[in-house]
């Protein structure tokens, strides 16, 4: 019997231990609504070693025709940014953390990120957080809970709109440290993940602001040649000489207000030749605030964001007659 039982210790003792499973304090909220996403830093900017790995961890985890990855370079190093797509129904937040603790175990892997915050359209989850992995196991964390705020608290009493807590939380929110940390041009990009694809393909600018957000805008041709011309010729940004124009129609309480006819050039809107010149898309990159600023002018008055770049424009830079 004593035979049996050293037998059983020294078993015991020679087996190796059982990992226990991460389990995250957001692991079982769905964030299928929510903006949520993985970003992972790369030791080096070798795509094709990235793209291997990433490839056998999502088959690892079965998400391989869910997962939608995006390669940005910035100033603090090749990233990856993950999202997962096309789940039918529940999206437990427990599959962001898995697939950045198993990234940042894979060689090449400086560390990764799982990251939430409220969706655009449910604002239901009132805080964001982000978790922190390397070598495969947890390395920090930050959580914010929107109520210990008391600024969101006016707005749930309807003193304030969305837009002003929205300013608050730049730059000391946990996802706006995370932007500044991998010197993302914004907390936009988090908040609104598809905006992590468009910055694979777009360099941001340098002197438009900080906590830069994406903006698509449909302009007059001649309003939009105007922009670049200028912006040439000052040898900046096409995103800057608007979000100075933004500014100062702010300033000036009339960010929604039409200018005065008598500035406006031929092919503006409204004037006899508006439309003989074809409109032109721009993408602007411009301070978050000075967007949701004009977003809630131009949703007062029933004017688009694209109109209330216009009017701005032309407000600071009248037609000559």
């Amino acid at each position: 019997m004593t035979s049996s039982l050293s037998l059983i210790f020294l078993l015991t003792l020679a087996a190796k231990p059982v990992a226990r499973p991460y389990q995250g304090p957001l692991d079982a909220i769905d964030v299928k609504d929510q903006s949520a996403g993985v970003l992972t830093r790369f030791l080096t900017a070798d795509r094709g070693t990235a793209e291997a790995t990433l490839t056998d961890v999502s088959r690892a985890l079965g998400l391989t025709h869910t997962l939608r990855v995006s390669f940005i370079r910035t100033g603090a190093g090749p990233l990856a940014a993950a999202v997962i797509e096309g789940e039918p129904q529940r999206l437990p937040f427990s599959r962001y953390t898995e697939l950045a603790r198993r990234l940042s175990a894979q060689p090449g892997v400086l560390e990764s990120w799982a990251f939430v915050s409220p969706g655009p359209r449910d604002d239901s989850l009132e805080g964001e957080a982000w978790f922190r992995f390397e070598h495969g196991e947890p390395a920090g964390a930050q959580r914010a809970q929107y109520r210990d705020d008391a600024r969101y608290v006016e707005h749930l009493r309807k003193k304030t709109p969305l837009s002003n807590f929205h300013a608050a939380r730049w730059p000391d929110y946990p996802l706006s440290k995370l932007a500044q940390t991998l010197q993302l041009p914004g907390r936009s990009c988090l908040d609104l993940p598809w905006q992590l694809q468009t910055l694979a393909s777009l360099r941001w600018p340098i002197d438009a602001g900080d906590n830069l957000g994406l903006a698509w805008v449909d302009l007059p041709g001649g309003v939009a040649t105007e922009i670049q011309q200028l912006a040439l010729k000052e040898q900046r940004s096409p995103s800057s000489v608007v979000a100075e124009a933004l500014t100062a129609s702010r300033a000036q309480k009339k960010l929604a207000a039409a200018p005065d006819h008598t500035i406006q050039a031929p092919y503006d809107e409204g004037q006899p030749d508006a439309e003989k010149l074809a409109r032109r898309s721009m993408t602007l990159f411009l301070p978050s605030e000075l967007i949701e600023a004009a977003e809630d002018s131009g949703g007062a008055e029933a004017v688009s964001l694209s109109r209330v770049v216009q009017y701005a424009w032309r407000r600071a830079h009248p037609q000559q007659q």
